[in-house]
């Protein structure tokens, strides 16, 4: 089975190669995001299982990853996604901050340039 960390921190992500489809992903590989402290605090616990719940809710967004499972793996919570490639937030944030860049988002209507 193929896995690689992909962030360590309160939270782990994993890339898993899910090649047998057992959690119907789209691509393949899910990432399979679960708490880092083996005894987590209610409020990590609920912050996940809300995660979950949000993603699911707009999984027919093209915008966000689909949400595919919420389950408990070697007795920690976990959520399972469908895994997309391309940058994370955070470091998209900090590529574009580092650039000095106050507004990354331009968009030009009608020979304006809009900022968002």
């Amino acid at each position: 089975q193929n896995v690689k960390v992909v962030h360590n921190g309160t939270t782990r992500i994993y890339c898993v190669c899910d090649s047998k489809n057992a959690f119907g992903s789209c691509t393949g590989f899910v990432a399979i995001k679960s708490l880092a402290d083996e005894f987590p605090d209610e409020e990590l616990v609920t912050h996940l299982t809300n995660e979950y719940d949000i993603s699911k809710l707009l999984s027919h967004c093209s915008a966000i990853r689909a949400a595919l499972a919420e389950k408990r793996m070697d007795g920690i919570q976990t959520i399972v996604l469908d895994w997309i490639n391309g940058t994370t937030l955070q470091d998209w944030i900090c590529l574009n901050h580092k650039r000095g860049s106050s507004s990354p988002l331009t968009t030009t209507i009608r020979g304006s340039n809009l900022k968002m």
